[in-house]
């Protein structure tokens, strides 16, 4: 789960299942299941996860990679990253 301070991102899923977990707070998020060849914008602080529900595969447009990316929950146990 996480944030980005300046980054606006839209997501598209290419094949198999996802869910888009979406919303202004970690404790106010949307459950999306992810239709495909959709796109799903996800606006500055807006915070996000994707599940994967099978293998799928996602492609991610976005404006640089620029600010910080604030992790709220990692699976992956990463540090917020600065660009």
């Amino acid at each position: 789960m996480q944030q980005h301070d300046t980054k606006l991102e839209t997501l598209m899923l290419l094949s198999g299942r996802a869910i888009l977990w979406i919303g202004q707070s970690a404790d106010a998020l949307e459950r999306v299941e992810m239709q495909r060849d959709q796109g799903y914008t996800v606006n500055i602080m807006q915070v996000h996860r994707i599940e994967s529900l099978d293998d799928c595969e996602i492609m991610e447009v976005s404006t640089p990679e620029a600010g910080i990316t604030f992790r709220l929950q990692d699976d992956y146990a990463r540090v917020d990253e600065k660009r």
